[in-house]
């Protein structure tokens, strides 16, 4: 296991109250008794390089630091390279020497190898189009990505790579305590959906569907609403009709300590992605776990990487085949209800913990001799 060591995270999240895989991935490896820095998106110029300690939480430390230049990643790659080495020489300077490079982020630092670490990672969780990730991954020592497509997108470069799925934080493993809370709504059935309901992908013709053909049902919508002036009119349109419907609810963005509270209050939870128009529409998303640590019933557009769980979740092969779904799911509700059928539900992501998914990753590296010293 990798214990004892210094161990650099270079994030696409900055360190918040809402945690991400990269959040937990940090929390677990400093639970395991390494020394982990947590590296923020730069500051603006002038705050200079910090180094603060994570309270509650021993051996993580948040790291932040300046960058000169607004828009870095869009710069000529020959002036990014020079800046992101003058920048790694400041911050090796507030570091202590690092054993661990582990970066989720496919827009800075195009050369892993100038952190001098004993080992560099590149763990990216979407698909992303960035002009540097190219070189991102073949400055790492081993790539490791949440979907087989992940990994298909570095097929170019000669190096280690594995899928290791998402990862669960131990919280979904709790039961959760759900006594002072309560749903707004009148219907006996209540649907879920937790993320931004701006998000691009989303498709949100289908969730406009199928929230006014069931006014029987409630629907609850968990996260924030930013963003919908990113959106096409058409969609604004479908979001708007969604947000004014007699039958939803709004919740805003909630700490990932209490979501397994509210996914207990429902009796389905909702993934809609459109996939079909948008191939950067998540390939793998977190939030599939979390769904399934409840053991709720989950109603998706269809995910290559769950194919082998379509009993554990109803996935529509096509988009335009989810309103049929969710409808004949609704209709025969009890069936997908069962005990055997949450517990299997739970069981799955049980086997998914960070504290797993850690010891898959070591015995990647343990098989190519990578495991620092």
């Amino acid at each position: 296991m990798i214990q004892g060591k210094n161990i650099l995270i270079i994030s696409t999240d900055a360190w918040g109250e809402y945690y991400l895989s990269k959040h937990h991935y940090a929390i677990q490896l400093a639970n395991m008794g390494n020394q982990v820095y947590f590296l923020n998106y730069a500051n603006l110029k002038g705050k200079g390089t910090s180094v603060a300690k994570v309270e509650h939480i021993p051996n993580l430390h948040i790291v932040d630091y300046d960058n000169a230049f607004r828009g870095l990643r869009w710069y000529p790659q020959s002036i990014q390279k020079r800046i992101y080495a003058r920048t790694i020489k400041k911050l090796r300077q507030h570091l202590p020497a690092l054993d661990i490079v582990w970066s989720f982020d496919a827009f800075r630092f195009s050369d892993l190898r100038l952190f001098e670490a004993q080992l560099n990672i590149f763990h990216p969780v979407d698909l992303y189009h960035s002009p540097i990730e190219q070189q991102i991954a073949e400055s790492a020592d081993i790539i490791f990505g949440t979907s087989q497509s992940i990994i298909d997108h570095y097929h170019n470069i000669d190096k280690a790579a594995y899928k290791i799925n998402h990862g669960l934080a131990d919280v979904f493993l709790e039961m959760p305590n759900t006594e002072h809370l309560h749903l707004e709504g009148h219907q006996k059935i209540k649907i879920g959906l937790i993320g931004n309901l701006t998000q691009m992908h989303l498709s949100h013709r289908t969730l406009q569907h199928i929230v006014l053909a069931h006014h029987d049902l409630d629907f609850h919508f968990i996260g924030p609403r930013v963003g919908a002036d990113r959106l096409s009119k058409k969609r604004q349109d479908y979001l708007t009709q969604i947000e004014t419907a007699p039958n939803t609810y709004f919740i805003p963005s909630q700490p990932y300590t209490k979501l397994k509270k509210y996914m207990a209050l429902m009796d389905v939870l909702l993934i809609c992605y459109d996939r079909e128009r948008s191939d950067e529409a998540p390939p793998n998303p977190h939030k599939l776990l979390e769904y399934l640590s409840s053991g709720k019933v989950i109603v998706s557009n269809y995910f290559e990487e769950y194919k082998a769980q379509a009993d554990i979740i109803n996935m529509a092969p096509k988009l335009a085949d989810y309103p049929s779904l969710f409808a004949q799911t609704i209709k025969k509700l009890s069936n997908y209800q069962t005990d055997e059928l949450i517990q299997k539900r739970i069981n799955f992501a049980r086997e998914n913990t960070y504290r797993k998914q850690i010891e898959r990753i070591c015995l990647k590296l343990a098989k190519h001799q990578l495991l620092p010293k």
